[in-house]
């Protein structure tokens, strides 16, 4: 048979040991109609529209608030409650608060989008807080796409659950005493942390995880650690608040709310609040930006193609053009099933490359590219040591190599010491066409000692960097800055750091834009804010000697406007190297990083120098300064790499989310990873901790550390919002001009997480609402719409919800309930109901001969007495030890006969609610339904009955029933309205037909379901030689009242199990029947009423069937 179409295909599981939705439900064997297609209609669908529409001014949704302890009770729990309930009345959404874990079945959670767990707090040892079966409710709640928030100790909670602990996404360890501290808000665009401060201080229990859930989830914030690390151990990344999709619904976690104060703070309500309509599915925001399973590395070129792969530029179509050192430029084709190389172009620079840095090692293209195809190369030429920029025209797939326009040069040490090297070469241009290219010092490190190499003697000047960085008429070790114009040549910009009007002694140079650089090898330009990212290495000694100067540092500088970065005198944050003279060996004077002066013989530019300028982020090769910046813990090769800026109405299946508008990310050639970096847009004031400024460095984070990277080389985001990058390969020479093993460039893709099951409300089926309520052919059609529950979900998705059917009893009994539901909520009517209950009694569903469910009682909240058998004692003024005699014996029901014993009906109903009893149906004459209806609903009421039965007369003809059934429907219509329904009680007479039709027959037949019920006195039936199981089956769904009254094998009167019917069978089907309810009975009760009452109670609770 053809499979019902489901609403979306299953996913594959991502977590843990999570399995597909769908696959989880078929590996039970629910439904054999899973499997099964709907019968054919020739017909056009019936109109699926439900029957009494959903009130207006409903809600946005619900939430239940959980608030279960068996451990550590928080004294801010009521606070919780109570913040979370006024937010709900302030924004539109229904809350519930228990503690009652009863609450976690399929049938109670239900009604809510959501779950928040308000610090629960539950250990193994002192009890956990959900039992197996409300564990398992509360998965499948979760499966089906509801909601989860915790916050606090939620994360202390249900500690021995592996699958909850996925959920909440930590485990709690520990926590120092509660202290002030400030969170760092990471992600601006979620709804629960959008409008936060940038640095958000609070005084909080801050936790500690058994755990880092970083990756797993993803971080929205996390605690500043340098402010107080004391008694935090996570690291810097210590995740605060996430959010995540897992096993198909929304998680979202909060570490704050230790306080009750907390939840009257305005921002954390904010905060709290944002979750919630998250994890409810009222507010949309993506929650698997940092979880490091939504990118996927695509590889476009392998190593076996790659030589000293230096650059690379994403063009506008897709393509992607890269250079090699060696002189070729090559082009990327993604057009196809897979990518494909072509050559472009190639300089034949014939160059040698061990140990040096000579060859192709500049790419950008023009700003207008799409309309002029320029290309941008920077090589050291092979005739002359000179650095040149030439601009080519690609066309097609091919660089016009005859194209090339030499738009600038440079000399360059070619063969002098060791100098053929820090060449760094990498460019960029900003969106108002201007080109900035990076340049190395272009000298020998080698015999410095790894510290600065100032060697003023005769024929060193390729060992001092005050002849190339520190001079301010030379290009090398700077950032240059010119506006490449059409002809070929360039212009100067305003703005650079020595302008050509101010250079009256040819001391300068107009292109520099920073200077004091050892070899910015990456750069990048960040449009929206106008500032250039230059990366710069530092030198190699891992040591300070007070006698030379500091350990290596390497920086990543924010340069906003044109200035000096210090180098060959100061490095870092202004940390100054000592004047040490190479030739007598002597150390003279710490260098002056504000009033820096070149006196070398190999300057030719000015002695007085700009002042230093620190850069942003700076560290050691060996973790020097990770106080200040922890989350680098080493390395000594920074790239500057590209800001990302989120497009939305760019239509991109693999772009980056807005999570990482803004963020800048930065690399480790040497260390092998990428972060990014945010920066503070806002003034953070502090009176207890370092206070921050717009541009200081909010976070640095991690960015797919556990994706391997053989040497990050170059980073680009290209146009369809991917990240393009170049692996070099293995290790720092291996290459030069030769096949790089390990090299490639690979395309990363942001794919997202895991998706949340759709529909929100829990529909595991998936099953349209234009086909019938069906349960397999022959009997198990209804022939009743499949009508749309609300949120897309319909009456066989709420079915199939109701999880494994251990007998075919158990799947229409719960068919039964489920629908006693809907017709409560005017979803279907009684005659769809019945119709719908009829069918799955008819069905194959959960058949099974080895078990047929053998177990089964009726509820105790289901079995009350019918009045008639205490009548002597129900009257004053012994009605109330009646009542308290029979709730003593187990009664929570009582069924008051006709006259109510001298009461009225309120009299009469506080009796019984001081009892501890309701009075769920109540008998009155006809002659009340027929004359004063309005009087029968008011009595009704007193006793809160939801039913009124009443009895029929032996003297009344068949003609007589016709007109009872028309009295009955126009009464019950109007006793519908109030929440009533009438009820016909049987005796044996209206089973004697009369002139061949069953008087009873008549009554079931002419009476509306919607309004008029049967109240089947199976004794009487018994009595008249009526099978009440076949009754129930011939009109399903028609008898919400069973009077429960055994006969004895002479046919009088018995006790309940006493005589000869068999309730077990009859039982069996009161699903099939819509049974709401069964009182017992005793019509000539021995010795007394409350005996024979007790008697029976206790005998129909020990029945099984």
């Amino acid at each position: 048979m053809e499979q019902l179409p489901t609403r979306r295909p299953p996913t594959e599981a991502r977590k843990g040991a999570r399995a597909p939705r769908i696959a989880v439900l078929a590996a039970a064997v629910l439904l054999p109609f899973l499997a099964m297609g709907p019968p054919a209609q020739a017909d056009p669908p019936p109109d699926t529209t439900a029957p009494g529409a959903a009130a207006a001014e409903e809600p946005r949704f619900n939430v239940l608030v959980f608030s279960g302890v068996t451990n550590y009770y928080h004294d801010s729990i009521p606070a919780g409650v109570e913040a979370v309930e006024q937010l709900g009345d302030e924004h539109d959404f229904a809350v519930t608060a228990t503690d009652d874990a009863s609450v976690f079945s399929d049938k109670g959670l239900r009604p809510f989008d959501a779950v928040v767990f308000n610090n629960t707090n539950s250990t193994p040892q002192k009890g956990n807080l959900l039992d197996a079966e409300q564990r398992a409710a509360f998965q499948r709640f979760v499966n089906g796409g509801g909601g989860f928030v915790g916050w606090h100790s939620a994360t202390g909670t249900e500690r021995d659950w592996d699958w909850y602990a996925g959920l909440v996404g930590a485990k709690f360890q520990n926590h120092p005493a509660p202290r002030p501290g400030r969170i760092e808000v990471l992600d601006r665009t979620h709804p629960s942390t959008a409008g936060l401060p940038q640095l958000w201080e609070r005084n909080e229990e801050w936790y500690n995880w058994q755990a880092s859930p970083n990756g797993d989830v993803h971080v929205l914030t996390e605690i500043r650690t340098t402010d107080d690390p004391e008694g935090l151990n996570e690291g810097p990344e210590h995740a605060h608040a996430w959010c995540q999709v897992y096993d198909g619904g929304r998680s979202w976690y909060t570490a704050s709310g230790h306080h009750a104060e907390t939840f009257s703070e305005p921002l954390f309500r904010q905060h709290i609040l944002g979750g919630i309509e998250w994890a409810a599915g009222a507010a949309d925001g993506d929650c698997a930006a940092t979880e490091w399973g939504s990118f996927e590395k695509v590889q476009l070129e392998d190593d076996t193609n790659l030589a000293d792969p230096y650059e690379l530029a994403p063009l506008p179509d897709g393509r992607v053009l890269y250079i090699q050192r060696t002189g070729q430029i090559k082009l990327i084709h993604q057009d196809g099933e897979q990518p494909t190389t072509t050559l472009a172009g190639d300089l034949e620079l014939n160059l040698p490359t061990t140990r040096t840095a000579n060859g192709l090692t500049g790419l950008t293209i023009d700003d207008d590219f799409a309309e002029n195809g320029w290309v941008y190369l920077l090589y050291t030429v092979p005739e002359e040591p000179v650095y040149r920029l030439s601009r080519f025209t690609l066309v097609g797939d091919t660089l016009d190599m005859d194209s090339e326009k030499a738009v600038l040069e440079f000399p360059i040490w070619r063969n002098e010491l060791l100098a053929n090297v820090h060449m760094a070469g990498s460019m960029t241009m900003d969106d108002e066409g201007n080109l900035y290219i990076a340049t190395g010092d272009n000298t020998d490190p080698f015999e410095s000692q790894g510290y600065t190499p100032i060697d003023e003697r005769d024929g060193r000047r390729a060992a001092d960097a005050q002849a190339t960085s520190g001079n301010t008429n030379d290009l090398r070790g700077k950032i240059i800055r010119i506006h490449p114009t059409d002809d070929g040549g360039y212009t100067i910009p305003e703005g650079n750091l020595f302008p050509e009007s101010e250079d009256t002694q040819d001391k300068t140079r107009p292109e520099i834009y920073a200077m004091g650089f050892r070899n910015p090898f990456r750069i990048s330009y960040d449009d929206a804010t106008d500032a250039l990212l230059v990366a710069d290495y530092g030198p190699d000694s891992g040591t300070t000697d007070p006698e030379r100067g500091p350990a290596g540092l390497v920086e990543q500088n924010r340069i906003l406007e044109a200035g000096n970065y210090g180098w060959p005198y100061c490095m870092g944050p202004n940390i100054p190297f000592v004047d040490y003279d190479f030739a007598t060996g002597e150390s003279g004077a710490e260098f002056d990083c504000d009033n820096p002066v070149n006196d070398s013989p190999n300057n030719t530019g000015l002695k007085q120098l700009p002042p230093a300028q620190e850069p942003l982020v700076w560290y050691g090769k060996h973790g020097e300064h990770s106080e200040l910046f922890p989350e680098i813990t080493g390395g000594g090769a920074p790239m500057a790499g590209p800001v990302y800026h989120y497009d939305e109405n760019l239509e991109s299946e693999t772009k980056f989310p807005e999570y990482y508008d803004g963020k800048w990310f930065v690399y480790e050639y040497g260390s092998n990873w990428f972060k990014t970096v945010s920066l503070m847009n806002e003034a953070a004031p502090s009176e207890r901790f370092e206070p921050a400024e717009p541009g200081d460095v909010q976070s640095i984070n991690s960015f797919l550390p556990d994706t391997q990277f053989m040497s990050p080389f170059d980073a680009e985001f290209g146009p369809d919002g991917s990240l393009y990058t170049i692996d070099f390969g293995y290790g720092t020479g291996v290459g030069r001009g030769s096949h790089n093993d390990g090299s490639g460039i690979y395309r990363i893709d942001y794919v997202g997480g895991e998706q949340v099951t759709e529909p929100r409300d829990r529909c595991y089926g998936g099953y349209p609402s234009d086909v019938p309520v069906w349960f397999g052919d022959g009997k198990g059609d209804s022939g009743v719409p499949n009508h749309d529950v609300g949120d897309g979900c319909t009456i066989m998705d709420l079915v199939e919800h109701e999880r494994p059917f251990d007998s075919h009893g158990d799947f229409v009994r719960t068919v039964g309930e489920l629908t006693r539901e809907l017709r409560a909520g005017g979803v279907v009517t009684a005659r769809e109901r019945a119709r719908i209950v009829s069918a799955a009694a008819g069905s194959e569903v959960g058949k099974n001969p080895e078990r047929e469910d053998p177990d089964r009682a009726v509820p105790d909240e289901k079995i009350g007495v019918v009045g008639y058998t205490v009548r002597d004692t129900m009257p004053a003024p012994d009605t109330e030890a009646t009542l308290e005699a029979l709730a003593t014996c187990g009664y929570r029901n009582i069924e008051p006969s006709s006259g109510l014993y001298g009461y009225t009906g309120a009299e009469l109903g506080t009796l019984i609610r001081d009892a501890g009893m309701k009075a769920p149906s109540a008998g009155l004459s006809f002659d009340q339904i027929a004359n004063d209806i309005e009087g029968v609903i008011e009595t009704a009421k007193g006793l809160g009955a939801s039913y009124i039965r009443f009895s029929g007369s032996s003297s009344w003809d068949l003609q007589d029933y016709h007109r009872v059934a028309d009295v009955l429907n126009e009464a019950g219509a109007v006793a519908r309205e109030a929440g009533i329904t009438l009820a016909y009680h049987n005796h044996g007479y209206e089973f004697e037909a009369q002139g061949g039709v069953r008087p009873y027959d008549v009554l079931v037949r002419e009476t509306d379901p919607n309004f008029v019920t049967m109240e089947l006195d199976l004794y009487w039936a018994v009595d008249a030689g009526v099978d009440p199981v076949a009754l129930m089956k011939q009109y399903p769904g028609r008898f919400a009242l069973l009077h429960v009254k055994d006969r004895a094998e002479d046919g009088s009167f018995a006790d309940v199990g006493e005589g000869t019917i068999d309730f077990g069978r009859i039982f069996a089907h009161s699903e099939l029947a819509g049974v709401d309810y069964y009182f017992t009975e005793h019509d000539q009760p021995e010795p007394d009423g409350i005996s024979s009452a007790c008697d029976s109670y206790a005998n129909l609770r020990e029945l099984r069937y």
